[in-house]
């Protein structure tokens, strides 16, 4: 059988080398063609590494107002908790995270950057319901999209991080310290309240 296996080769030696032809060029494109699809999988997973997410946990008040029965008021004291921002930060593809929370504070010290829309209604001034600034408090401010798609930029100084917890040490707007000829050290006095509480 093997005998005229060899003598139907050698008879027809011209069609053995063309199918031989064949099946190495069949294989060849089937291993460059799983080669590709490694290499392109591989490269996908690399980008989506390097690219990353940023998810913000927040409280939808469009959502509870569209859910809520006619006439009824939307509680602001619906809040978020940090048990809630915690089962998210302990998951394993979290690689950072920080906290926010902002609030209204006036000062006594220290002038606020004027803007060309304060009077542009020609509306008195109400001293009582105004409030002069913004205070947002953050774990760090390394990850602050301002700061990573630089939208602003560190002149002096440094950012917070959470070895600045239970400081006053803060990061005010350039216009802001000129304004008040404040320099790096400085200090200034704010007042806000919480809870019917004023903090200074």
């Amino acid at each position: 059988m093997i005998k005229n296996a060899l003598l139907s080769l050698k008879k027809n030696i011209g069609k053995t080398i063309l199918l031989f032809v064949i099946i190495v060029v069949i294989t060849n494109l089937v291993i460059a063609g799983l080669s590709i699809q490694s290499a392109t999988k591989k490269s996908m997973d690399q980008i989506r590494s390097s690219l990353g997410n940023d998810v913000t946990l927040s409280v939808d008040f469009r959502n509870m107002i569209k859910n809520r029965k006619p006439s009824e008021a939307v509680s602001n004291e619906t809040s978020l908790t940090t048990t809630m921002a915690d089962s998210l930060k302990d998951l394993k593809y979290v690689k950072n995270y920080n906290y926010q929370i902002s609030t209204s504070a006036n000062s006594n010290s220290i002038s606020a950057v004027e803007t060309a829309s304060d009077n542009s209604n020609n509306q008195p001034e109400q001293a009582s319901n105004q409030v002069d600034f913004t205070i947002s408090a953050n774990t760090t401010m390394k990850y602050l999209d301002s700061f990573t798609n630089n939208n602003y930029k560190l002149t002096k100084g440094r950012l917070l991080t959470t070895k600045d917890q239970n400081t006053n040490n803060c990061v005010i707007e350039t216009n802001l310290a000129s304004d008040n000829d404040l320099s790096v050290g400085d200090t200034f006095t704010i007042t806000t309240t919480v809870n019917d509480e004023t903090i200074t």
